[in-house]
């Protein structure tokens, strides 16, 4: 499983919203580091999140519900999501109704990485490379 770090984060909302660059001092890098560890959580030595749709639901949830990068920086979000899938050789297939439909669980009230895992199983695909 590869991960996300931080500093990756950062890079990434700083490409998808150039016109407001977080600097270093906005940061609270510790906060941004605990987002992108979490879904890899040992307990008793086992991946709290095992399989990589767990860990993309809960740091999407994260992210999503934790405002550090702003109040739902959707576009950011859904590139976290893709890079995240991409690097784990997961791809999302979906219609461009079913996109905006996502978008739209990601800002309501009752948002929980249920709901995310549960889109994603219907959408994600495993990338087979040659």
């Amino acid at each position: 499983m590869r991960r996300i770090t931080a500093e990756q984060l950062v890079y990434i909302f700083n490409h998808v919203y150039p016109e407001k660059p977080l600097n270093q001092p906005q940061l609270n890098i510790d906060f941004i580091n605990e987002i992108a560890e979490s879904p890899f959580k040992l307990l008793e030595e086992q991946y709290v999140y095992r399989s990589i749709l767990d860990q993309a639901s809960h740091l999407i949830y994260r992210l999503t519900t934790s405002n550090i990068f702003g109040e739902k920086p959707i576009k950011f979000i859904l590139t976290v999501l893709n890079v995240f899938l991409d690097i784990n050789r997961i791809k999302i297939v979906c219609s461009q109704e079913e996109a905006d439909e996502f978008k739209e669980i990601l800002i309501t009230e009752n948002l929980n990485e249920i709901i995310i895992k549960d889109w994603l199983v219907k959408h994600a695909r495993i990338i087979t490379r040659g």
